[in-house]
């Protein structure tokens, strides 16, 4: 796609258009995504800390700081890094309750997911 239309699109999108502009056609560089994994991943072992402690819900008791990084993990899972919580297995169990909710089954629907919609979307 031309140069005009790449950003013509990016302007279509004002929630994300920072996000796609800045990815570009050819999308992130190898040392971008590895700076991204290791964010996630602080994220990521942050949250098997406070499960430790406080389990089976990041708060002790199903909250909102949940229902807030679900879609993160998720999105994560749909692509094939779930690899990044591999190893801490309070999160595994809490990802794993969570797919279990009857609410979660109503919001991630069948066609919500990017492998849904596109197929193989597994980052390698």
């Amino acid at each position: 796609m031309a140069e005009e239309e790449f950003i013509a699109l990016g302007e279509s999108k004002p929630l994300r258009k920072d996000f796609f502009l800045r990815m570009g056609r050819k999308g992130y560089s190898d040392e971008e995504m590895q700076q991204a994994e290791n964010r996630l991943r602080m994220t990521i072992e942050r949250m098997e800390s406070q499960l430790q402690r406080s389990g089976p819900w990041l708060l002790g008791e199903y909250s909102l700081a949940d229902i807030c990084i679900i879609p993160v993990m998720v999105r994560l899972n749909d692509i094939g890094l779930s690899k990044l919580w591999a190893d801490c297995e309070n999160v595994g169990e809490w990802f794993s309750l969570f797919l279990q909710r009857d609410a979660f089954r109503k919001t991630f629907y069948f066609g919500s997911l990017l492998s849904e919609q596109y197929g193989d979307v597994k980052v390698s």
